[in-house]
């Protein structure tokens, strides 16, 4: 027997997880112990020539500082890499027939106390990446200490697995008609995930330790799988998305919308899905904090939030005028 997903809401007070870093504050503490024996940073740039690649593999791992990956636009140029580092930064090309490899990673052994008293000192420390979209790539990305946002919009992406390090991450995935598995992991810090609209290939989330938003916009046609974490988990769907959630508890509670109609145990789904050609086929498994599926505008919402305070702001200027 079909029922909707009537049951009373539990207090949101009951389970809210409050969680927050202050990552600048961190830095700077861990600067003043090692800022006395620490080395100058280098500027270092590198790159690599599509030539004859039709395929190619490339693993990145992050530093300390920004770490930036994103579309290339520079003709006949399959990687370029810009950066402001601290330590050993190795980068390595091979090539076999028409496959590249490329591999960038930090050495941080030797560099360790020179990383970790210039993040408290230097705040323009960063890595930046930019791949050719003309051009497959299979990717691998491990983050480090810092703020790091994932561009990959107009990459043609076989494969990503996307590892979260230590601060806030921000990922935009782009679309593909013949689609990529997907695996993106939360590390420690906030992390907010941009889906695509279409990717015939499974994508999957999976929460750290800190909050996890997943955005996805109208018109998707997804197979999503969200695995939470420590902290909460907030999934938000354009208004009118045809909906099937399957959902699997944790120790945080799961909330869905309203007005989703049961068809057996755990699986739940708007009305009409079976009947629409798109739409979104989600796994809510929970973690430790709470997991929220919502239907909403997270682009308005967010500049209605933004505006609230800027005029809460402008309102306490002229209080102390």
């Amino acid at each position: 027997m079909n029922d909707t997903n009537n049951k009373p809401k539990r207090d949101e007070k009951d389970y809210k997880v409050e969680f927050s870093f202050n990552f600048e504050s961190i830095a700077e503490q861990v600067g003043k112990v090692f800022s006395g024996i620490a080395e100058d940073p280098r500027d270092t740039h590198y790159q690599a020539e599509i030539d004859d690649t039709a395929q190619a593999k490339i693993k990145l791992g992050g530093g300390v500082g920004k770490f930036n990956v994103s579309a290339l636009d520079l003709p006949g140029r399959l990687i370029d890499v810009d950066a402001l580092h601290v330590g050993k930064l190795e980068f390595v090309v091979s090539r076999r027939d028409t496959e590249t490899n490329i591999r960038l990673e930090p050495q941080t052994f030797s560099g360790l106390r020179g990383l970790l008293g210039n993040i408290g000192k230097r705040i323009d420390l960063h890595v930046d990446v930019g791949i050719t979209p003309t051009v497959p790539v299979h990717l691998s990305v491990e983050s480090g200490m810092g703020e790091s946002t994932f561009d990959l919009r107009g990459l043609t992406l076989t494969h990503l697995s996307l590892e979260g390090g230590f601060g806030p991450a921000t990922v935009y995935l782009p679309d593909s008609a013949e689609g990529y598995k997907a695996h993106v992991e939360g590390g420690v810090g906030p992390v907010k995930v941009y889906l695509p609209a279409e990717n015939p290939a499974k994508i999957k989330v999976e929460g750290g330790v800190g909050p996890l938003s997943v955005v996805i916009p109208a018109n998707a046609d997804l197979d999503l799988a969200v695995e939470g974490g420590v902290g909460p988990v907030s999934i938000v769907l354009a208004e009118g998305t045809p909906l099937r959630v399957k959902k699997e508890g944790g120790v945080g509670p799961i909330q869905l919308p309203d007005g989703l109609r049961r068809v057996k145990d755990d699986v739940y789904q708007t009305e009409g899905y079976d009947l629409s050609d798109t739409g979104v086929k989600l796994f809510v498994e929970g973690g430790v904090g709470p997991v929220r599926v919502r239907f909403g505008d997270e682009e308005a919402e967010a500049s209605a939030k933004k505006a609230k305070r800027k005029d809460k702001n402008d309102d306490g200027e002229i209080g102390e005028a």
